[in-house]
């Protein structure tokens, strides 16, 4: 019988890759249930990173993933490390190792390479260890990311807040998909959204979104659950309207799944609202371009950091 009750220790597998490889194996972690990710740039040496550039294309990057320690893991380890075998015949995969990490330890591992980090122009994002002096015009985020993906460093974080920052305004509804550690929900309550949902599949994430959502006193804006569907977000919607829908939705995942949510992006989001997709390559965003225009968007713009795009997509 299975317990939503959290694993004693954890497996972490990790490898180092390039910028062009990380998404596809991210995915190979996601096809096999797999949503406990981290992403951190090495040779980093800047305690402050600051803006959408902050992550240097041309560094090695090191994928870490988290699987329980328990009696199935022997068998998904195979599997994942067959799918990486192949990987490894078309990109440069340097090292895959893997260690036993104890919940009492997850805290220490995050506090050697998490600080104060800006994303978009007046986001800060500052871990629960540190302490930060704002300035007036700073909007400061206070985030323990535990086993959850999501610390603001990835430029596919950074892109999507930026744009939500020019789009999101006072009285608006917002879906976060694949909310992660919900730093994304957090900063839209933060910038005037008055009803945010979260979904993300992982229970673990969710719970983490929820603990966070709670550190910055916003639970009364933001309302995070375990789904895989944008149709059960649209449920916890509060609206005076007989046709409930979202002014912004806010989707930091892969080309895959924003191609196959499609449809349901388009359901729940208000004639004229806007869908910010982020997580695309630049030899995916063609494809995907055309795609969402022929389901019902129209292109209002498409924004880059380094090898990494998103979208901006108006619902006509």
């Amino acid at each position: 019988m299975e317990t939503n009750e959290p694993h004693k220790s954890w497996v972490e597998i990790s490898v180092e890759g390039d910028t062009e490889s990380t998404e596809a194996i991210c995915e190979i972690f996601q096809k096999h249930g797999i949503g406990d990710i981290s992403i951190e740039e090495l040779n980093i040496s800047e305690e402050f990173r600051v803006g959408p550039q902050s992550m240097i294309s041309d560094n090695p990057v090191l994928i870490k993933a988290y699987i329980p320690d328990d009696s199935h893991s022997n068998t998904l380890k195979q599997k994942i490390y067959s799918d990486i075998d192949y990987l490894s015949m078309i990109r440069p995969i340097k090292k895959l190792d893997e260690t036993i990490i104890e919940d009492t330890e997850w805290a220490e591992n995050w506090k050697k390479f998490f600080h104060a980090n800006k994303i978009g122009n007046n986001v800060v994002v500052v871990p629960t260890w540190e302490e930060y002096k704002a300035t007036n015009a700073e909007t400061v985020i206070k985030l323990d990311p535990g086993m959850a993906f999501g610390t603001g460093l990835h430029p596919t974080t950074q892109l999507c807040l930026s744009q939500a920052e020019k789009f999101i305004g006072n009285n608006n509804t917002a879906l976060d998909f694949g909310t992660g550690s919900g730093i994304l929900s957090i900063a839209l309550a933060q910038l005037g959204a008055t009803q945010i949902i979260g979904i993300d599949i992982d229970p673990i994430a969710v719970r983490i979104a929820n603990n966070n959502i709670e550190l910055n006193n916003v639970s009364n804006i933001v309302t995070v659950v375990e789904s895989s569907s944008p149709l059960d977000a649209i449920d916890l919607l509060n609206s005076k309207d007989e046709e409930k829908a979202f002014d912004l939705i806010l989707a930091n995942v892969t080309t895959n799944v924003l191609i196959d949510k499609c449809s349901e992006f388009l359901e729940v989001l208000h004639t004229g609202g806007i869908l910010i997709g982020s997580g695309i390559l630049q030899e995916q965003i063609t494809e995907i371009s055309y795609f969402f225009m022929d389901t019902g968007f129209r292109l209002i713009d498409v924004v880059s950091d380094g090898d990494w795009r998103a979208i901006i997509m108006k619902k006509v």
